[in-house]
């Protein structure tokens, strides 16, 4: 059962802590083929694989009895995490780092052992829009209704704890819809690193057809890569298989994990085998075997529209003698085009390298506000204002 809000004349808002208690109908009535992150199979495979620090609340914004607008909200307990993981404080040298580290200390400590949340519009597991789907007649309407979408969100939290952090994410440049409104809450715009797109050229019927678009010295790299691989054996796992190999899968999942410079939530193997087990075809896990060991492996959400590279797992150790890594990348192109969708979705982290196998880069922008005004203000200087500008931006691609 959800809980539910009259916010106006025209318009309801329906609450819910858990994706079995949401009216499909109405929850589906506002998707798409391509927003899988909305989808409700993933988004139990998330609950099933949630830690006891994490809760999530569902909702359905109502014009009338048709459902205008569904948002998708988590909450993490900010004593799991560190909030340097969004507030970069290391180019401001060892005192803003020491303001850094006070303002963690002040939002995570528990009052009357209350938890102290950070709570997301959006999905800490995936980049891109995924906590906001609106019909574009009631994007207007859902930018003047958002503060009290929050502020009800965050009462039905608060029987558990305080919101200390709210961040609104992510938002493409020119579709930031709800800026105007989110600095008139005192939120702070800050832009996030680029998320990575591989466009697929329409001619290409194979991986050799994208082989022969790269210029010669891109094309031998990528034939060097692929060659590596001559001694490993790649399969596609299903539950079963997922499963019977699931620790070794998991130490080389947290050996990527614990290299990421953001690390907000902390997934283990169980969230990749939900995601099999609840999406089944439209979820792939494929990984390199050498000797019958697991070395590496990557996973795939799969739509004809578009393809999404989602977590890995490496055996750091052996990444460079097979190059593990760079094989992942061009697998994901030949899975693409094989797919038949238009673009691949490489996410964040490694820029360059994803630039030289023609991926470009999508900006975003993000908000963010704590509970307490005055460190709200110290945490400004912290955020990047501009896309990083510390890459070069590859184009591997024949000239003709």
């Amino acid at each position: 059962m959800g809980n539910s809000v009259i916010l106006n004349k025209s318009f309801s808002l329906q609450l819910f802590n858990a994706v079995d208690d949401v009216p499909i109908k109405h929850w589906n009535s506002l998707l798409n083929d391509s927003t899988v992150f909305l989808d409700v199979k993933y988004l139990k495979a998330i609950e099933l694989a949630f830690t006891k620090n994490q809760r999530v609340v569902y909702c359905i914004l109502f014009k009338g009895d048709l459902p205008a607008a569904s948002l998708y909200f988590q909450a993490i307990d900010l004593e799991s995490i560190k909030i340097g993981s969004v507030i970069h404080a290391e180019p401001y040298g060892k005192f803003l780092k020491l303001v850094s580290d006070k303002i963690t200390n002040s939002l995570i400590k528990k009052t009357k052992d209350k938890t102290k949340w950070m709570l997301v519009n959006g999905n800490m597991n995936a980049s891109g829009m995924y906590g906001i789907c609106c019909a574009a007649v009631h994007k207007a309407a859902l930018s003047k209704l958002f503060p009290e979408i929050i502020s009800n969100v965050s009462k039905l939290l608060s029987k558990t704890g305080d919101i200390s952090v709210c961040i609104v994410k992510d938002f493409e440049f020119e579709d930031d819809y709800l800026q105007q409104v989110l600095k008139n809450e005192r939120f702070i715009r800050f832009v996030m690193d680029p998320v990575m797109v591989f466009h697929v050229d329409k001619k290409w019927k194979s991986f050799e057809d994208y082989l022969q678009s790269l210029s010669s010295k891109y094309r031998l790299r990528a034939v060097n890569v692929m060659e590596k691989l001559d001694d490993l054996e790649l399969r596609e796992l299903n539950c079963e298989a997922i499963k019977r190999i699931s620790g070794k899968l998991n130490k080389l999942y947290q050996d990527v994990i614990g290299k990421s410079p953001v690390r907000i939530v902390h997934p283990d193997i169980n969230y990749i085998y939900h995601l099999k087990e609840q999406l089944g075809e439209k979820f792939t896990v494929k990984c390199w075997f050498l000797k019958n060991e697991p070395v590496a492996f990557y996973t795939t959400f799969n739509s004809k529209q578009e393809t999404d590279a989602h977590h890995i797992g490496i055996d750091y150790h052996l990444n460079k003698q097979y190059s593990l890594y760079q094989s992942i990348l061009y697998n994901l192109v030949a899975d693409t085009i094989k797919n038949g969708s238009g673009r691949l979705n490489y996410g964040r982290t490694a820029l360059e390298m994803k630039s030289s196998v023609g991926a470009v880069p999508e900006n975003f922008s993000a908000y963010i506000k704590l509970g307490n005004r005055v460190l709200n203000h110290l945490i400004k200087p912290f955020l990047p204002s501009n896309p990083p500008d510390n890459w070069v931006q590859r184009d591997p691609y024949r000239k003709y």
